[in-house]
């Protein structure tokens, strides 16, 4: 009952103004919540966007007294483990696989929202980006299936629409996970992003530090590999002969393999994705949609259905019900909606076989 719609407002204003002694000043804190500062305050001192930022950062939970303060947005950044094979990647081959990379997250985004959405609000799609990205991120790390404090519900239940999302039903927009990166000051990854601003300049210090005390804990190690590379009678050592193979037009040759067949399956998967939402091919499934037909065997009865016993209506909005329709949820193993019968639902209840022929009726 201490709890209210403006208790936010009120939290928020307190850890900018009392939550640490290195925080914004008081009139970012009052630009930032819209307070008023006085007739004389509110004319003379203007927002600006470093002061702004450092407000933002702080109510998005990042620890100022640590180094990490300054960690960068969520991104695709096309960096993967052919690079190491390859060797180091020029500038015009990094700039062609980022393009490639921008075009597959540009066609996520519009089996998520629709083309015809994004075009008419063409100046949301960086932000709807950064938020693609900054879910992927988290779900590449488990955060989403971690259980709350104090109880066996998971962080985004199973029963969620947003479960049922492409986001998650999709192989193809969850194959963009391992793109989705961070970055911190000290690595090699600052250059693929843009500046960042609000940092307060202990943090940069922080961070400065940080990168002399990587680099000194590197040195043993460097050490140790230009010893091992002057040996006696300048025999060449196991890691030359590795770098010399690895640079190789073979080893090369190996690595942009493995690179088309793992873009060509991706379009494969991103084909049925695409074909559902155009509604082009609505009256043949995509090959991959016969591998989610399958029998479960339900306890209540003894007889065998294409969905689990646990399976429910989803409760989600058109579009995405005519992506269930046409395309199943190929992370649940759940085959396309056309597919069901009423012998495959009626153990929802008397009318679970007139929902069905209903829903049938509107995608049809």
């Amino acid at each position: 009952r201490d709890i209210g719609s403006h208790s936010w407002r009120k939290g928020a204003q307190t850890k900018l103004n009392c939550g640490s002694t290195g925080g914004p000043t008081a009139a970012a804190a009052c630009i930032r919540g819209g307070h008023s500062m006085g007739t004389n305050r509110d004319l003379y001192i203007m927002g600006e966007a470093a002061s702004d930022q450092v407000c933002g950062r702080l109510l998005a939970g990042l620890p100022i007294h640590l180094a990490e303060f300054a960690v960068s947005y969520v991104d695709f950044i096309s960096i993967d483990a052919a690079d190491s094979l390859a060797g180091s990647v020029s500038q015009a081959d990094q700039q062609q696989r980022q393009a490639e990379l921008d075009a597959k997250v540009d066609d996520a985004l519009e089996s998520i929202f629709g083309k015809e959405r994004l075009e008419a609000n063409a100046q949301i799609r960086p932000l709807l980006r950064y938020g693609l990205a900054s879910v992927l991120y988290h779900y590449k790390r488990g955060a989403y299936d971690e259980l709350l404090k104090d109880s066996t519900s998971k962080v985004l239940p199973d029963s969620s629409p947003l479960r049922q999302s492409p986001v998650f039903s999709s192989p193809a927009i969850r194959e963009l996970a391992e793109y989705a990166i961070i970055s911190m000051p000290w690595d090699g990854n600052r250059r693929y992003f843009k500046e960042a601003s609000g940092l307060p300049p202990h943090v940069i210090m922080f961070a400065y530090q940080k990168q002399l005390m990587e680099s000194v804990e590197a040195i043993p190690q460097r050490i140790e590999q230009i010893l091992d590379r002057r040996q006696m009678m300048s025999n060449m050592s196991v890691e030359d002969i590795a770098e010399l193979i690895a640079r190789g037009p073979r080893f090369q040759g190996i690595a942009n393999d493995i690179r088309a067949v793992r873009e060509s399956v991706a379009a494969l998967a991103a084909n049925g994705v695409r074909q559902g939402r155009t509604g082009q091919t609505a009256n043949a499934a995509p090959a991959q949609n016969f591998r989610l037909l399958r029998q479960y065997r339900h306890a209540s009865d003894g007889k065998e259905r294409r969905v689990p016993p646990n399976w429910k209506f989803p409760n989600l909005s058109l579009q995405l019900t005519y992506q269930y329709w046409h395309c199943g949820n190929e992370n649940e193993h759940l085959p396309p909606m056309k597919y069901l019968s009423n012998s495959d639902v009626n153990f929802l209840g008397k009318r679970a076989g007139t929902t069905l022929s209903e829903i049938r009726r509107v995608m049809e």
